[in-house]
């Protein structure tokens, strides 16, 4: 079994982006400060996936008469899989939700380079059924794509709106 070795200097980076992406899930959460006291938001879940997120999200495709659908060997397919493991983690036996949503998504990439839409559209696919039931549930939707140092990583919060008692 190989060790692997990582400098000093490597964890002071690493830990930088990892603090980074900390404080851009904070300023995403932080946006409803203009929101009067009685409508408070809560948490359905949040989950932390490493590794970069897959794009773009292919569309199926018509081979004859039947629909061919994503290879299960696929960039997106293994994504998918990756965030579907993390949600059903993060949500335990709870089911999924049936109210609206509103979804956070920090994509910590280490080249800041793809479309934002492909990254979310994938994400938001993985979550169907197991953190809302479907996602047309999703009323409001704040992503952002931020440079990372060392390993790429996706922090996710799904949360429902607070109602006015």
């Amino acid at each position: 079994m190989s060790q692997y070795r990582v400098t000093r200097a490597q964890m002071r980076q690493l830990s930088r982006g990892v603090r980074r992406a900390g404080r851009a899930v904070q300023r995403l959460k932080s946006s409803h400060t203009d929101l009067p006291l009685s409508i408070v938001p809560h948490t359905v879940c949040d989950l932390q996936i490493t590794g970069r997120p897959a794009e773009p999200q292919p569309r199926p495709r018509l081979m004859g008469r039947r629909v061919v659908s994503v290879p299960s060997g696929s960039p997106i397919a293994l994504w998918k899989a990756r965030v579907k493991a993390e949600a059903r983690l993060a949500m335990g036996p709870r089911p999924p939700t049936l109210e609206p949503v509103e979804v956070l998504m920090v994509f910590g990439l280490v080249e800041a380079r793809g479309d934002l839409d492909n990254y979310i559209i994938g994400t938001l696919n993985a979550l169907t059924g197991i953190v809302y039931q479907d996602d047309r549930q999703v009323r409001k939707l704040a992503a952002e794509i931020i440079p990372v140092n060392l390993e790429p990583c996706t922090i996710i919060t799904v949360r429902v709106p607070g109602t006015r008692p």
